[in-house]
């Protein structure tokens, strides 16, 4: 699948590229096996963070919307 990066907001691909080291691309084109091993890699690196009040940190709330967009736009198959 082509054009993946542009599916993120440009805050989400710095989250990505930040937090895990992660470069999408709109030019690759992704495998099934390759989306799948990038969910597992957000999911399970999942920067899990709170603030004193118990709510997700900013950087929590980008990686659930960048979950999302995996969902949303059926990047996995998840069964």
């Amino acid at each position: 699948m082509k054009r993946v990066a542009s599916l993120f907001s440009a805050d989400a691909r710095d989250d990505l590229k930040k937090q895990l080291g992660i470069e999408l691309s709109d030019k690759h084109d992704y495998t099934k096996e390759e989306l799948e091993a990038l969910y597992e890699r957000i999911t399970d690196d999942f920067p899990y963070s709170f603030d004193t009040e118990g709510n997700p940190s900013q950087t929590a709330i980008a990686f659930e919307s960048i979950i999302d967009v995996f969902i949303q736009n059926k990047l996995i198959h998840k069964a």
